[in-house]
This record gives structure tokens, sequence and C-alpha cells, in this order.
């Protein structure tokens, strides 16, 4: 007997036609249009899947970087992903595809843990779309983890998903990431999530 797994799915065409299987969904945006199959990532108990990075890089991907799982030297997890910005251009790290469809009404709040060296910016945004709902600073440095935490109030999206930017500005550089959550709040002060 056969055994498929991300490698016989991971990017193959799909469309209202050609369906992807069970545990994964189609890139496509509109009827006639062909997209891709990728996993799915969902949010459990407002928490992303995979933001503890123990299952590799599943669901996440980013511009003018590379990506490299780490099995070992996360915040408070097993995992951690190491992000690298080539410094060509902004580089974004983003989930690849939004993890909440029809937000419920009422704050939401993010949060990144980010290891660096260097000093220089990296920013937590949440994002409606396209749209920018806003967005938080650190400057990780000295090789310790710092926390990126951002509250919204998003009114009437469609969608709702986070990412992480380093800017052009700040060159070529390394850095972790882990414990990436994104969650439901009672108010605008990001207690721990659920």
């Amino acid at each position: 007997s056969c055994e498929f797994g991300p490698i016989d799915y991971e990017g193959k065409n799909c469309d209202t036609s050609r369906r992807c299987p069970s545990g994964w969904e189609c890139s496509a945006t509109a009827p006639g249009v062909t997209g891709a199959c990728r996993e799915k990532v969902e949010v459990t108990k407002g928490r992303l899947k995979n933001g503890t990075f123990e299952s590799g890089k599943v669901g996440w991907v980013a511009s003018n970087a590379t990506l490299v799982a780490l099995d070992g030297g996360g915040h408070n997890s097993n995992g951690a992903l190491q992000w690298s910005p080539d410094g060509v251009g902004e580089s974004v790290l983003s989930l690849d595809a939004p993890p909440v469809d029809s937000p419920e009404s009422g704050w939401w709040c993010a949060q990144a843990w980010v290891k660096g060296s260097d000093g220089k910016r990296v920013d937590l945004a949440l994002f409606d779309q396209a749209t920018s709902l806003g967005d938080t600073a650190v400057n990780p440095n000295g090789g310790v983890w710092v926390k990126a935490v951002h509250s919204t109030l998003p009114v009437l999206a469609m969608t709702l998903s986070l990412k992480l930017v380093s800017p052009a500005s700040a060159g070529p550089r390394q850095l972790l990431v882990d414990d990436v959550e994104l969650w439901p709040s009672p108010g605008t002060q990001c207690v721990s999530p659920p």
C-alpha cells in the first residue's frame, strides 16, 4: 500500500473540479481560477496551528528571506523558526492563508517572540485581507527573546491574519521566531492566550 504525504500534495494544481485531499485547501480565489493545494492552518482555541513551529515551517512563508525549521532552541517549545531576511527588500513572514475567517467582533491580540542580536526593528502587524490594522515594533538585541504584542478592534473584518516584518533598512540578518499566537481578548490589554 502507498502512503501519501505533504510532498505528494503541496503545490499541486487545484480548482473546483480538482479538489485537494482532507486536511488541505485550494488557494484558488475564484471559480475557474487554478490554485495550489496547501496544508490548512487553523486556529484552535484562539491559537495558531504550528505557531510554535513543532511541525517545522508548515503553513508559513516569507518574502526576501530563507526559512529553516529548528529542532530545539525555541522560546517555550522545542521548535523555532530561523528567519533570515536577505536585506534586498522588506521581508514579510506570514501564514500562507488567513487563519481566521469572519472574526468575532471585539478585541483581538497577537503575539510573537523574536530573538536577534542586531537591535534592529521587527514589526508585528495585524491585517484584514490587505488592510493593516496596526502594528507594534520590537528591537531584538543581545540574543535574548523579546515579546511583541499587538491588539486591535477589527470592525466588520472579512479575515484576520498577522505578519512579522523586517524592514529593508535592517539589511541581511538572522532572527529566531517562536510562540506566535492570535486570540480574541476581553479588552485592549492582552493577557496570556487562552
